[in-house]
């Protein structure tokens, strides 16, 4: 069972005799994030993390593998011929940014792969999902809330080892971790594949139970489904990693087809020597300049918390200069004797009783499919937004670029940005309206009468020399750009939708020039 606690909870440095003075009110803390692991008869573990340290999906990943290396060495102290078993339940919350996602998803079936014969992942529905770790972590605050003075992570660690006590006769270990591996990109790179369906909607429930194990020892009767557009020509093989999903803990039969998540010869290419630390999350000027100041007063007379001071302008310069730290060592995941999984038999289904449960729509359909590839988006130069008509013969630019991105029959349609008055007069003054560029351009917006040549006092269409901020501002009657909810900005805007119409319509003073500035001027003006 892994869970967290909230980081506020724990905030460092702390000491009786700060309660109640003002400075250390209003002075900032640094937040401990405390993980803790229940092994089931064995230990409790509990792992405390630096504030800047991502809480995501490599930490999970991180701090399971870690509590199984550490569950197997209690093990081997009680007895030699004790070992792990040949499979793993691993019952976490709903979160989707630590453990309901992808990459947890993945890791689990890389452990299926070679250490165990099935692994499992359960999640409690929403707000049911208080379990014995919240418990051990009330105590933890109070045991906490006792301490005369935590000046540092090494402080809390020894305060824990010293005064908490464990439940059900388990071992209680506690450990600083200060980095995790970015088991994100790795499995990202290896698998190339994404996965969708793993958290519910509004509109559409979750699978609340995982299963992974391999394809020789799949029970269900239905064939695996492998939607992955790269693995669909591998052959199959008996060590592929397959899931299965169930709506509910309690349910008796599968919500959907069995799901091939991991082939073989995809988790024989992973290589630990490519897995690689992360990095610290920038926690910014401000904050940094408020932790230092509180360094300096808890070092202060009459404080004199010395060791407060140097462990947080440690972690200000460390953050600042991006320190990597290594993360724990993962030995049992990665050395050749973690292959249980193969030798094995084939071991019963867990069954359960069918619960009649109420009637629901059925969970979302989980699917593992090739990534997608990054769209290379196109931008025109601003300079040719607003120039001549395309001439016939030359194709436009949407057209080229859409056949060098998505082929001669795609359709997408390409970013068009701003552009300014400044690139703009540059532009017509050098002549480019007349080149290749121009002749691929937008046709400009249908201009209103007195834009093309009324206000200017000339018969020829407006250049964007003559329709520039300054001709328009130079007008007589001009009040602003935009409307009001613009705030009567002195800046060329497009304007809103109505004031766009009232633009065309030439109505309450509005007006649109021929770039599609909508600007207003007075109503007695004509």
């Amino acid at each position: 069972m892994l869970d967290g606690m909230d980081q506020q909870k724990f905030s460092m440095p702390r000491a009786k005799r700060l309660n109640g003075t003002a400075e250390y009110g209003k002075s900032w803390k640094s937040n401990v994030h405390v993980v803790g692991a229940i092994v089931w008869g064995i230990a409790e573990i509990y792992f405390l993390l630096p504030m800047d340290i991502p809480k995501d999906s490599s930490m999970e990943c991180t701090l399971l593998s870690r509590a199984l290396d550490l569950a197997r060495d209690f093990l081997k102290d009680m007895s030699p011929d004790f070992d792990l078993p040949s499979s793993l339940v691993v019952a976490i919350d709903n979160t989707p940014r630590e453990g309901k996602n992808a990459i947890f998803a993945g890791w689990m079936a890389y452990l299926t792969s070679k250490m165990f014969s099935f692994c499992e992942v359960q999640f409690m529905q929403v707000s049911h999902t208080h379990n014995e770790l919240d418990q051990r972590f009330s105590s933890m605050a109070s045991v906490v809330k006792r301490a005369e003075s935590l000046q540092s992570l090494e402080d809390l660690k020894s305060h824990l080892e010293q005064h908490m006590v464990p439940s059900a006769g388990r071992r209680m270990h506690v450990e600083i971790v200060h980095n995790t591996w970015n088991f994100k990109q790795w499995l990202a790179l290896g698998t190339e594949s994404e996965i969708s369906g793993l958290v519910s909607t509004k509109k559409e429930g979750a699978n609340h139970l995982w299963r992974f194990c391999r394809r020789d020892l799949l029970t269900d009767a239905r064939p695996v489904e492998c939607e992955h557009a790269r693995w669909q020509n591998h052959p199959s093989d008996p060590d592929d990693v397959c899931v299965t999903f169930k709506q509910f803990m309690s349910d008796r039969d599968i919500s959907q087809a069995p799901q091939l998540i991991m082939p073989t010869h995809v988790w024989q290419g992973f290589k630990k020597s490519e897995l690689t630390p992360m990095h610290r999350n920038p926690l910014g000027p401000t904050t940094l300049a408020e932790f230092r100041k509180t360094a300096k007063f808890v070092g202060s007379n009459p404080w004199n918390l010395l060791e407060a001071q140097s462990f947080l302008e440690k972690f200000c310069d460390d953050n600042e200069n991006d320190t990597v730290d290594a993360p724990p060592d993962l030995v049992w995941v990665f050395s050749q004797e973690a292959d249980l999984g193969h030798r094995v038999q084939q071991i019963e289904p867990l069954t359960f009783e069918e619960v009649p449960l109420p009637e629901e729509a059925p969970p979302r359909k989980i699917r593992v499919k090739a990534k997608a590839k990054t769209t290379v988006v196109v931008k025109r130069p601003a300079a040719a937004v607003f120039s001549r008509p395309a001439a016939a013969a030359v194709p436009s630019l949407e057209a080229t670029a859409a056949d060098e991105v998505h082929g001669p029959a795609s359709a997408k349609k390409i970013k068009r940005p701003a552009a300014s008055t400044e690139v703009l007069a540059a532009s017509s003054a050098a002549g480019l309206e007349e080149g290749p560029v121009a002749a691929a351009s937008f046709e400009p917006p249908a201009a209103n009468a007195e834009d093309i040549g009324e206000d200017h006092g000339s018969a020829q269409p407006s250049s964007p020399l003559l329709d520039s901020v300054e001709a328009i501002k130079g007008r007589p009657g001009f009040l602003y750009f935009g409307c009001s909810k613009r705030r009567k900005k002195q800046t060329a805007k497009i304007g809103c939708k109505m004031c766009r119409a009232k633009g065309d319509n030439r109505a309450e003073g509005f007006r649109r020039s021929t770039q599609g500035w909508v600007y207003r001027i007075g109503e007695d003006v004509e």
